[in-house]
């Protein structure tokens, strides 16, 4: 845990955030019922993920596509959109520090480190709700 994580390592760790945080943002946004989500521990904090196989699969494919963006880095920002019923975007979700705080070649980048921020971001998701009010969907 002490040394610099490499380069595949990263794009692991940041691949599996962005997951994580997406599965937040959809339960916390109420996007889904929630009773498609069930309670789970990333970065040592309670997060829900979804358990509808079809809605984990397009995620899992959207992160596959992620990843190989990451590993070129050529992946500037991740953007989540909500939109309303009426197709029109009410809410959006802009990753761009995590990504390139953990893809920038650093000899002090440590997984432990990384994992702090992570967990510190699954936190803010967690609290958008008393800040951003009830979702608009």
């Amino acid at each position: 845990l002490t040394s610099a994580m490499s380069s595949n390592q990263s794009v692991d760790v940041i691949a599996e955030f962005l997951e994580v945080a997406i599965h937040q943002i959809l339960y916390c946004r109420d996007v889904y019922p929630r009773e498609i989500f069930e309670r789970r521990q990333a970065y040592h904090v309670p997060v829900h993920m979804s358990c509808h196989p079809e809605l984990n699969s397009y995620i899992v494919d959207v992160i596959a596509g992620l990843k190989a963006l990451l590993a070129n880095h050529q992946l500037e920002k991740v953007v989540v959109i909500l939109s309303g019923k009426d197709e029109k975007p009410v809410e959006r979700f802009i990753f761009t520090a995590v990504l390139s705080n953990a893809m920038a070649p650093s000899e002090d980048l440590h997984l432990l480190r990384l994992e702090m921020v992570l967990r510190d971001f699954i936190l803010k998701i967690t609290t958008c709700e008393g800040t951003l009010g009830p979702s608009h969907q």
